[in-house]
């Protein structure tokens, strides 16, 4: 077992100040140069409203707690920038959480442990992508790593800084469940981890009846609002991509595509953390682990998908952790090297696929400006738009080349009949089909269909990414002919 040792060497500072310059460019590099993507631009939207408005709206039509909309009403009234500097205001959540898991690591694993976790932190990929985006999910990672951190240190604080250390954690843990309902998870987790000494870990009891005190007013939204959770993920999510996906993202495709790779990717995942948890077993990492197992129950228990990868990413520091401890333990043994060679192993391939997601734009969400320019090139002022899905309309709706066109945009399969209507309403004009995540909408690819049946292509250009989730496909379709029937498309309407 590693026993814990507190040092603020060289080493260790060193490691926080590469982590820190690291993070710090590759969380800033271009942030602001593409379009929102389509859940910053709902964020922004909600939160533009009147608050109480906007509560009604969060309550029935999202799955998620008020807090990071509140905050982001009060930031939209008081900052005016262009919709994509907002990043720039949760993007700092990165740094913290870096800092915050190098002091965890610090604590627990010495001088090399801490300047690994925070090296590891710092270029997960899939943390980063999180930290990269306008939404609640860098709040919540940071908030994670935070209130261990306060943990932590209340712990070891002498009597006149006590108060202080509690207070910060208590502040932690009401906060938590109100950025995510997934981060009360983690005040389940310390609850387990102040049960093992009771009567010197109370206050965190303590703290967690204050979060359930503080939580109490929004039960009601939350029974509301659990119908529509669940829905991220498509019913045929490969649950096997949960780790991986949740530790990388941009993924090159050629990796992918290998025979095995994502089980093996998992099994080495999976094998850090067991080894990782299991050397530090007297100590709080195990129980910074159990806010996972408990998701991991609750994803079967209420037929919820609550593995999707962005609802891990607050999990990344405690595998950073889990690295740390292992590293540190074969660097204290003959086999040194291969702590090294698991270090570099871990760091070269975080800097890969950090490169893909910064530099390439595969590997990038959607870029809204790029169909923009696309459609202003050919466009005609009578020309209407079918969005599938609906959502993309939250991004492009002030954008010139969509503003003074008619719209459709269905969001859901209980919207295709309107939508049919409206385009068989629209013979006479030319229809742009915009199609970014179809599966949600028009899951079998109905208004697609219908349109190629009875009207002519025009153009096609497509928006390629490695995700399909930020793909887009654009397609020009003439008017209807006058010489095809009405009954031809009728009779076709029929089919379907």
């Amino acid at each position: 077992m590693i026993q814990g040792r507190a040092s603020s060497g060289p080493i260790a500072i060193g490691g926080l100040l590469a982590a820190l310059a690291l993070g710090a460019v590759a969380l800033v590099w271009n942030l602001t140069k593409t379009s929102l993507y389509l859940d910053e631009a709902f964020s922004l939207h909600i939160a533009a409203y009147p608050l109480s408005t906007m509560l009604q709206l969060i309550v029935h039509n999202d799955a998620h707690p008020p807090l990071f909309y509140v905050l982001s009403h009060y930031l939209i009234e008081l900052v005016h920038v262009p919709a994509e500097r907002y990043r720039l205001f949760t993007a700092p959540c990165g740094l913290i959480t870096i800092i915050a898991t190098w002091a965890i690591a610090r604590r627990l694993f010495g001088d090399a442990g801490a300047a690994v976790a925070a090296l590891v932190t710092a270029l997960a990929p899939g943390l980063l992508d999180a930290d990269r985006v306008y939404r609640m999910y860098a709040p919540l990672a940071m908030l994670t790593a935070v209130s261990w951190w306060c943990l932590l240190r209340a712990l070891d604080q002498d009597r006149a800084r006590l108060t202080l250390a509690w207070s910060a954690y208590a502040a932690c843990a009401i906060a938590l469940p109100y950025i995510h309902y997934l981060g009360g998870l983690t005040i389940a987790a310390q609850c387990l981890f102040a049960a093992v000494d009771a009567r010197r870990r109370w206050p965190v009891f303590a703290a967690a009846g204050l979060a359930v005190a503080a939580f109490i007013p929004w039960i009601g939204a939350l029974t509301v609002q659990y119908a529509n959770g669940g829905f991220a993920a498509g019913a045929d999510f490969d649950l096997r991509l949960a780790p991986l996906q949740a530790l990388l993202a941009g993924i090159p495709a050629a990796w992918m595509d290998r025979a095995f790779f994502v089980d093996g990717a998992d099994a080495v995942i999976i094998a850090v953390v067991i080894s990782g948890a299991w050397l530090a077993r007297r100590t709080a990492l195990p129980f910074m682990l159990v806010a996972a197992v408990l998701q991991i129950i609750l994803t079967f228990a209420l037929h919820k998908p609550l593995l999707f990868p962005r609802y891990l990413h607050q999990y990344v520091p405690a595998f950073a952790v889990c690295a740390a401890a292992l590293i540190a333990a074969l660097s204290a043994t003959r086999v040194r090297v291969a702590a090294v060679a698991l270090a570099l192993s871990l760091l070269t391939t975080f800097a890969i696929c950090d490169a893909d997601m910064i530099f390439d734009p595969l590997y990038q969400r959607t870029d809204w400006y790029l169909v923009n320019n696309h459609i202003a090139s050919l466009e005609r002022s009578s020309d209407a738009m079918v969005f599938v899905q609906g959502f993309p309309v939250l991004v492009v709706g002030t954008y010139p080349a969509f503003a003074a066109h008619d719209q459709v945009a269905p969001a859901s399969a209980g919207m295709l009949p309107e939508a049919r209507a409206w385009i068989a309403a629209r013979a006479r004009d030319r229809i742009w089909y915009i199609e970014n995540q179809y599966w949600y909408a028009d899951p079998n690819r109905v208004l697609l269909r219908e349109l190629a049946g009875e009207r002519r292509v025009l153009d096609r250009w497509a928006e390629p990414r490695a995700d399909a989730a930020d793909a887009v496909t654009v397609i020009l379709f003439d008017v209807v002919s006058p010489r095809e029937p009405q009954r031809n498309r009728e009779r076709g309407h029929g089919r379907l």
